[in-house]
């Protein structure tokens, strides 16, 4: 093994740390903010808004890092990130005003945004075409942990002492912070002058990051609501939930380890194929058994479309440019994250329950669609240039 490699392979390790503390810290501050808001008496079409905000101003931060902090390293964007969300994760249970908390959060969304930019693209930047699959799909799945740990033993925080669970999730950022600080020695900067076809270039992978963060935020935030509407208790809720997380865990490494094998855009197509059934599957069979199976079925197929439209964003992309590629991923995630639940309520509200994975279904149908006419065009001009 040559120094560079090991270099690399020591710099993705670092890289998943910071994603096991960032999913911890995002797994209790998310939940535990809507929770307190909830005890505050706040009336829940201002809880909406407020936690809307996050992913709104996710997108928001990740365009501003490309169009007004060109040429800094994103290691000194991450850690002005990451200090940012901690501070405003410290403040948020000492307040009690909606507009002081609206304010915190977009704060919060633009910190995270810029610490994604910035992990994602030096990550990229170490790893290489044939295994960025499964580096982000290890990013993914130490994510999804760091979350998963920190969203049941945040609410066990939260009732001992409220604003104890807000100080972990501080913690989780600050050590973040840090560790980029001492550890971080890659550099990747932000371009000044982008090259112009760089959004042509990375179409597809932003429309799939769009339709990943609509029906993930969706299932997150709808389902439980669908599931009390359908005569479940907490429990049983709770429940569905952890098994759609758990498929999330089991399908992400699998699916990108087989797609840097056989292709990634293939497989994107086919996650993207079962996905139409995973979700029609929740809706129309209502025994619990069959809609246990749904949950983690959708959690299997849908998880991976995260680090598989990632991996994409980056593939035709220069080095220089990763950064900038890296923005406009975030930008669509969260603009997607921001327009599910939205969008999913009015659909819900004039429709009914069964409408819950309607708009999901048609982006869904809507990508395959584009994935099959990008591919005969290709195909096209493909035989019309050996013409010539």
């Amino acid at each position: 093994m040559n120094e560079d490699n090991l270099k690399s392979k020591h710099v993705m390790v670092l890289y998943f740390i910071l994603a096991l503390l960032i999913g911890c810290a995002m797994g209790i501050i998310n939940p535990i903010a809507t929770t307190h808001m909830t005890t505050c008496n706040t009336s829940s079409v201002w809880i909406g808004v407020i936690s809307s905000a996050y992913f709104v101003f996710l997108s928001i931060g990740a365009i501003l890092s490309v169009l007004k902090l060109k040429g800094k390293n994103v290691k000194s964007l991450m850690i002005v990130g990451l200090v940012t969300a901690a501070v405003c994760a410290a403040l948020f249970p000492l307040l009690n005003n909606i507009f002081l908390w609206l304010l915190l959060m977009a704060l919060m969304g633009i910190g995270i945004s810029f610490n994604m930019t910035g992990v994602q693209a030096i990550l990229h930047s170490v790893s290489n075409t044939n295994n960025r699959g499964v580096v982000s799909g290890l990013y993914s799945f130490f994510f999804a942990v760091g979350f998963i740990v920190s969203s049941v033993i945040g609410p066990v925080i939260y009732e001992a002492v409220s604003w104890a669970a807000f100080l972990v999730g501080t913690a989780c950022l600050l050590i973040d912070a840090t560790l980029v600080y001492f550890f971080v020695k890659y550099v990747v900067t932000i371009p000044v002058a982008l090259e112009e076809k760089i959004i042509h270039k990375i179409q597809l992978p932003l429309f799939s990051a769009f339709v990943y963060g609509f029906s993930e935020t969706t299932l997150v935030t709808m389902y439980p609501m669908f599931l009390i509407n359908q005569h479940y208790d907490l429990k049983k809720m709770g429940f569905f939930l952890a098994v759609f997380v758990v498929g999330s865990l089991v399908g992400i490494l699998p699916v990108t380890l087989l797609s840097d094998r056989v292709g990634r855009k293939k497989i994107l197509a086919g996650c993207m194929a079962l996905s139409c059934f995973a979700v029609l599957g929740i809706v129309l069979f209502g025994g619990y058994e069959s809609r246990l199976f749904f949950s983690f079925f959708s959690g299997f197929v849908i998880g991976p479309l995260y680090p598989l439209s990632l991996a994409l964003s980056v593939e035709e992309v220069k080095e220089n440019d990763l950064a900038s590629a890296t923005s406009f991923f975030t930008f669509s995630y969260g603009f997607g994250s921001a327009a599910g639940p939205f969008m999913t309520s009015l659909l819900i509200y004039f429709y009914g329950d069964k409408h819950i994975f309607t708009m999901c279904l048609v982006l869904f149908s809507a990508f395959l669609t584009y994935l099959m006419v990008k591919a005969f065009r290709e195909k096209f001009n493909s035989l019309y240039a050996k013409g010539d």
